[in-house]
């Protein structure tokens, strides 16, 4: 496959410098790229604005300053660097609620826990924690244990919020149970104002990382005093790039971690692969690397012809408007809810994932409680009305072709 299957529209100056400033690193062949390519660039407020948008503005302007800011982008700097600091100052303000958490709630719980992503990505393997545009907290639990600490978070004055976000806080004791009846995750916001996205394992529809036993292989990363369980980088690896391709590649910071990785002093490649091929989804790691090795390549990519990576590539530029509706109507079309291609995952896994998710569509949903709250012993009721939901779900499946995306 070659470019020629990419809108031409998408294959611009602007995206291209956009995605190359985006990584964690750059090398002297790449600096030099980046220069003339700033000197091509058409419109540089919609860049910094797509930059902010996609969360790689931070790390924009750190390169702007390893190649030299040019004069047509000089007007912005002020602006730029000032958001870049706020940037900074929103993940201090994550690391302060992360220590609090931990120390309140799930450390008193004796409970197994890991953080990933975000924050202690960004601590591990930034060499700036500020680099790294964090949001809120990602913290996986055993499910078993999941309840128990979403109800301890309560006591301890955290306010809950459906997973959509959509509704206000949950207050009363049945739309508590019903989120722990219906809901595969949970949001709670700090007294601070930070979104902790707490979750009963890692797995969604597929079971893709069931064989691995995450609790007992994970390592401790010193976080300012305080030790967290994280992820091993091999099988993060493995785990963000499965994550960052079911979400359609849509936020540049994502392929910052991919760089900000392989550029460890003591990542193994090799085991990544070898990890991937247990888990049944080598093709998405492939491709994560082929699209990497393209936002990375210091020429022009109408010289280039590619494979799958390509593919990621293009849901890449498809997303960098920040168009959500276009997301959704391109997530619609995923297999199983968490492949786009046939190429991502074995023919198994690829099966297993459709039906669980069919089985999971099949189950009512914590939105339908929110639409129409009913006591337990009536909530069979909402079966007919899920059924009724996922058949005009289908219905809209057949009817709208994704933009460009080819099996």
């Amino acid at each position: 496959m070659n470019f020629d299957t990419i809108d031409p529209s998408l294959l611009t100056v602007d995206n291209q410098f956009l995605l190359l400033m985006s990584l964690f690193s750059l090398s002297e062949s790449q600096k030099e790229f980046a220069r003339a390519l700033s000197g091509e660039v058409s419109d540089w407020e919609v860049v910094f604005r797509s930059a902010a948008r996609n969360h790689s503005l931070p790390q924009l302007a750190r390169n702007l300053r390893e190649i030299g800011w040019p004069d047509a982008a000089r007007p912005f700097q002020t602006e730029v660097q000032e958001a870049v600091a706020q940037q900074a100052l929103q993940n201090l303000k994550v690391v302060s609620e992360l220590r609090r958490f931990v120390e309140t709630c799930v450390y008193p719980l004796d409970i197994n826990f890991v953080v990933f992503k975000g924050i202690v990505l960004a601590r591990e393997f930034y060499p700036d924690i500020g680099l790294r545009p964090c949001r809120d907290i990602d913290i996986a639990v055993e499910p078993q244990r999941f309840a128990q600490l979403l109800r301890k978070a309560l006591q301890e004055g955290y306010q809950l919020y459906a997973p959509n976000g959509k509704g206000g806080v949950l207050t009363k004791e049945p739309d508590i149970k019903a989120l722990l009846k219906f809901a595969r995750s949970a949001v709670l916001i700090s007294p601070s104002g930070i979104a902790i996205d707490l979750q009963p394992g890692i797995d969604k529809f597929s079971g893709i990382f069931a064989s691995y036993d995450l609790f007992d292989n994970l390592k401790m990363l010193d976080f300012g005093g305080l030790s967290l369980p994280v992820m091993e980088p091999e099988f993060l690896f493995n785990y963000i790039c499965h994550h960052h391709a079911r979400h359609l590649w849509s936020r540049l910071h994502w392929l910052s971690d991919v760089d900000a990785l392989l550029h460890a002093p003591s990542f193994d490649l090799r085991r990544v692969r070898s990890l991937a091929q247990e888990f049944g989804q080598l093709g998405t790691v492939e491709a994560t690397l082929e699209f990497h090795a393209l936002a990375a390549a210091p020429e022009r990519w109408g010289d280039q012809t590619t494979g799958r990576g390509a593919e990621f590539l293009r849901l890449c530029l498809l997303n960098l408007s920040g168009d959500l509706d276009l997301e959704k109507r391109m997530a619609m079309h995923m297999m199983g809810g968490e492949f786009m291609f046939s190429w991502q995952a074995d023919s198994d896994l690829l099966r297993k994932a459709r039906k669980n998710w069919l089985r999971t569509m099949l189950q009512p949903s914590f939105h339908q409680y929110q639409f129409c709250p009913l006591p337990p012993a009536m909530q069979w009721m909402y079966y007919p009305s899920r059924i009724a939901q996922l058949f005009s779900s289908g219905l809209r499946r057949l009817l709208i072709k994704p933009p460009s995306l080819n099996e």
